[in-house]
C-alpha cells in the first residue's frame, strides 16, 4: 500500500524500527528497501538523532495527534516537510523536499522576519550586530538584565559582554548560523557590575539592505542552571550517602530488575556495574533460600515493608550471611523496593561465641556441681566408715560385755536362767545385725579390689537367698582409681538390694568391662520387671544415678513388667 502513496514514505513500530518503506524513501536515504526493514532509525541515521524532527515523532507517538513538521536536514543540505501520523503501533511519516519553497521564502522574507522575531521575543533579550560582532542594535530586555544602556552597548563589542567566546568558537557558531539558519547554545554574559550570569542564545543570519548581520535572541537561565546544579549536587550528595553505608544499598523494580545500587554492592557481590544491570535480584540467593526471599520481596510490595535473614551469593559461590530490609516506595509512579543489607557475619559468629561461653560457664558449673556430689559421696563413704567402726568397735563390744554378765548371772543363779534365756538371744541377734549392717557399709577408701568386694556381695546375697549370680569382670591391665572404684561398688551394691527387696527373681548377671577408656557395667534379672515410665517410692535409683552422673557417666534402665530388669552404666575413665 504504501508504494501507492506519491510522497516518500516510511512506517515505524514503537521501538523506532522500520516497518515499511517506499522505494522513493529508500532511494532518498540512500539504501536498499531490505536492508532498512527491521533497523532502528536512530542508530541507522544517527545525525538525525539529535534534530527537532525527533521530538517530533515522540511527541506524536505520546499524545496520538497528527504532526506536521518542517525541518532543516544538514547531511543532505535540504528542507523537508514531514506529515506525521501516529497509531498504537508506530508512525507512519509521509515527506518531501521543499528545499526550493523555503529558499525563497527566506529570500523574500528576511527582512520581514527581523521585526517578526523581534516582537515574538520581545520578552527575551535581543541583540543585533554586524559581521564582526559589534553591536548595532538591542532591546530595553537586554539592557535591563545587563545593566547598561542603548548608548553603551552600541559602542560595544560582543566580546566585551561575553567571556566565554574566543574567536575560534565565535567562527564555529557564525559559520552554523549560515549554514543552517539557526543555531542555539548556551553560554555566559558579564553584567556591568561583574556578575555573570548563564545565557540561553538563538543565533541566526539575517541580511539587511545587503548587508550581513546576526541576530541573537536570549533568555537569563541562571535559575534554571542553579536548579540543575542543585539537582547534580543532590544526587552527588545521594551518591555519597549511599556509598558511604556500611552494608549495600539496592533499588529494584516489581520484577526484580535493578535501577540503583551503591558501591559496596559491587565490591561485596564481585560483579562490574554492567554485570549488575543484567541481574534480577533473586539471582543472588541459592536455590534452597529464594521461596523466602519471594515471599518476603511480595510482602514489601504487599504491605510496605518487610525483613529477612538470608544468605548473599556472590560471584564466586561465596555465601555471606546478611540482614535484609525493604521500604515499598514509587519510581516514576511505578512501584519499587528500597532497601539496605547489612553483613551480619561478626554478628553471627559473637552469638556462636556468646553460646559457647555459655555452654562452656554450663559445663563447667555442672562439673562443679559434680565435684561437689563426688565429695558429698566421699564425706558419706567416710561416715558410714566412721559409724560402721562405731557400732563394731564400741556398741558391739557394749553388747558383748553386757551378755557376759548377763551369762554370768544365770550360772550363778539357776532362778534367773530362764529369765535371762530371751534377752541374752536378743542381744546376740543384735550383735549378728550390727555385723552384717557394719559390712554393709564398711568399705576400704584406699588399696580397692573391686573384684574382691563384688564378690563378697555375691556371696552374702547366695548364702541368704536361691538367687544365682554370675559375675564377669573383664578388667585386665587398666588401673581404676579408688574413687571411681568404690562409686562402681556402691551402684552395683545399690542395685543388687533393689532386686533382692523387689524383683522376685532367680537369676541375676553382672559384667565389668572396659572398651576405649568408658568402664562399662552392667546388671540384669529375670525377675518380674515393673514400668520405667511410672514414679517410684524411694531413692535407691535415685542414688545410682547421681552417683554415675558425678563422673560424668551415662545410665540406661530398660524394663517391663514380666520381663525383668537390665541396667546398663558407662563411665569414662582416665588410664
Amino acid at each position: 500500500m504504501i508504494e501507492k502513496i506519491s510522497n516518500a514514505s516510511f512506517v515505524l513500530d514503537n521501538d523506532w524500527c522500520f516497518c515499511e518503506i517506499s522505494n522513493t524513501a529508500a532511494k532518498f536515504f540512500k539504501r536498499q528497501q531490505a536492508y532498512l526493514i527491521g533497523k532502528n532509525i536512530w542508530i541507522e541515521f544517527p545525525e538525525c538523532a539529535d534534530q527537532p524532527v525527533r521530538k517530533a515523532y515522540e511527541k506524536a507517538l505520546q499524545t496520538q495527534d497528527y504532526i506536521y513538521a518542517e525541518e532543516y536536514w544538514a547531511a543532505g543540505g535540504l528542507w523537508l516537510e514531514n506529515h506525521i501520523y501516529p497509531s498504537r503501533e508506530g508512525l507512519s511519516v509521509y515527506f518531501k523536499d521543499i528545499t526550493r519553497r523555503k529558499k525563497k521564502e527566506i529570500s523574500f522574507n528576511k527582512t520581514a522576519k527581523r521585526n517578526a522575531l523581534l516582537l515574538q521575543m520581545m520578552q527575551n533579550t535581543f541583540l543585533l550586530t554586524d559581521e564582526v560582532l559589534n553591536v548595532v542594535d538591542v532591546n530595553p530586555a537586554f539592557c535591563k538584565i545587563l545593566g547598561y544602556s542603548k548608548e553603551e552597548f552600541l559602542k560595544m563589542n560582543v566580546a566585551h559582554f561575553d567571556p566565554e567566546l574566543e574567536n575560534q568558537e565565535i567562527s564555529k557558531r557564525l559559520n552554523q548560523a549560515r549554514e543552517t539558519g539557526i543555531v542555539e547554545f548556551e553560554t555566559k554574559n558579564k553584567k556591568k557590575n561583574g556578575e555573570i550570569i548563564d545565557v540561553e542564545v538563538v543565533l541566526t543570519e539575517m541580511e539587511i539592505d545587503g548587508k550581513i548581520y546576526f541576530a541573537s535572541f536570549g533568555r537569563d537561565i541562571s535559575q534554571r542552571k542553579r536548579a540543575e546544579e542543585q539537582i547534580i549536587n543532590e544526587k552527588n550528595l545521594s551518591d555519597s550517602f549511599i556509598n558511604s553505608m556500611p552494608g549495600i544499598f539496592y533499588l529494584y523494580t516489581k520484577n526484580g530488575k535493578f535501577l540503583r545500587w551503591n558501591n559496596n554492592f559491587e565490591t561485596v557481590s564481585k560483579f562490574t556495574a554492567a554485570e549488575l544491570a543484567e541481574k534480577r535480584t533473586l539471582d543472588f540467593f541459592d536455590e534452597d533460600e529464594k521461596k523466602l526471599l519471594k515471599k518476603s520481596i511480595a510482602m514489601v510490595f504487599e504491605k510496605g515493608s518487610a525483613e529477612v535473614e538470608a544468605h548473599f551469593l556472590t560471584k564466586d559461590k561465596e555465601k555471606i550471611p546478611y540482614y535484609f530490609n525493604g521500604r515499598l516506595t514509587y519510581i516514576e509512579g511505578k512501584p519499587c523496593l528500597l532497601g539496605v543489607g547489612i553483613d551480619i557475619s561478626k554478628h553471627k559468629q559473637a552469638d556462636e561465641a556468646i553460646r559457647a561461653m555459655e555452654k562452656e560457664i554450663l559445663n563447667q558449673k555442672v562439673q562443679e556441681q559434680k565435684k561437689i556430689s563426688r565429695a558429698i559421696i566421699k564425706t558419706q563413704e567416710k561416715e558410714r566408715n566412721y559409724l560402721g567402726g562405731e557400732l563394731h568397735d564400741n556398741v558391739n563390744q557394749i553388747l558383748a560385755t553386757t551378755r557376759m554378765y548377763l551369762n554370768l548371772a544365770s550360772k550363778k543363779d539357776a532362778n534367773y536362767e530362764d529369765t535371762l534365756k530371751y534377752p541374752l538371744e536378743l542381744i546376740d541377734a543384735a550383735i549378728h545385725e550390727i555385723r552384717l549392717l557394719t559390712a554393709k557399709s564398711v568399705a576400704p577408701l584406699k588399696n580397692i579390689d573391686l573384684r574382691h568386694l563384688i564378690n563378697l556381695l555375691i556371696d552374702g546375697i547366695e548364702n541368704v537367698t536361691h538367687i544365682n549370680t554370675l559375675f564377669v569382670y573383664g578388667i585386665t591391665n587398666e588401673k581404676i582409681n579408688d574413687e571411681l572404684q568404690l562409686n562402681i561398688y556402691r551402684i552395683i551394691q545399690e542395685q543388687l538390694n533393689n532386686i533382692i527387696k523387689h524383683a522376685e527373681a532367680s537369676n541375676i548377671d553382672i559384667s565389668i568391662n572396659v572398651n576405649e577408656n568408658i568402664l562399662k557395667i552392667i546388671l540384669s534379672d529375670d525377675g518380674k520387671g515393673f514400668d520405667c515410665d511410672k514414679k517410684r517410692k524411694g531413692t535407691g535409683l535415685y542414688n545410682i544415678i547421681n552417683r554415675v552422673q558425678s563422673f560424668n557417666g551415662e545410665i540406661l534402665l530398660k524394663s517391663s513388667p514380666g520381663h525383668g530388669c537390665t541396667l546398663s552404666v558407662e563411665i569414662p575413665f582416665d588410664l
